[in-house]
């Protein structure tokens, strides 16, 4: 059985190198440098997966919630790249197309695809705003709170920015989705937040 750890890893290494040649940027530019912790939402032959992954200098650590391992990219060439774990080297021959990464591990071929971060973003705001019986009002995105723009029990209007996360560089206004006050502040300036995390909570009945 494949070891889809190590298939996250070589798909990661890929998008990142080829983002890179196309954007004049080192590899760890391209898939975070700026932020440590990452989360990619990967399709492995068309079945979801939730990825979490860290880097450190110039290896990642891949968490799936079922298996932890380091890997670290040892050789890069033209469709073809070599990742050293632990105890072994492994080799990867690639294509990628704009849709998705075909992989070739073991003689076996492998695609791989993940979630457009601007789709998943844009869908998820979508979705804060919809809601109209949470009182929570929650993170849409894994990012730093860069600013917090209300105080606690102070009322609020619909559309009003109440804070400001920064995620793959970039600022995203949290914004209430109704007339409330606020009862309380759940994050401080400068925390990171996880997708889905409480932010503020509210005084909406």
């Amino acid at each position: 059985q494949v070891d889809k750890t190590m298939l996250f890893a070589a798909y990661i290494f890929i998008n990142a190198l080829n983002n890179a040649e196309k954007n004049s940027q080192t590899i760890w530019e391209t898939i975070g440098y700026w932020r440590t912790f990452m989360k990619w939402d990967i399709y492995l032959n068309g079945e979801p997966h939730e990825v979490f992954f860290r880097r450190k200098d110039a290896e990642i650590t891949i968490n799936t919630g079922e298996t932890k391992k380091t890997f670290t990219l040892a050789q890069n060439q033209k469709h073809h790249i070599t990742i050293q774990t632990q105890n072994s080297q492994e080799n990867f021959v690639y294509s990628i197309t704009d849709n998705e990464t075909e992989i070739i591990f073991n003689s076996l071929n492998y695609f791989l695809k993940r979630e457009d971060y601007q789709n998943t973003i844009s869908n998820k705001k979508q979705q804060t705003k919809d809601t109209n019986n949470e009182k929570n009002i929650k993170s849409p995105m894994f990012g730093k709170v860069l600013a917090i723009n209300v105080d606690k029990n102070t009322p609020v209007k619909k559309g009003q920015t109440l804070l400001v996360l920064e995620a793959m560089k970039m600022e995203n206004n949290i914004i209430a989705p109704f007339d409330t006050e606020i009862k309380e502040i759940k994050v401080k300036e400068g925390d990171q937040v996880e997708d889905g995390q409480i932010l503020v909570q509210t005084a909406y009945n």
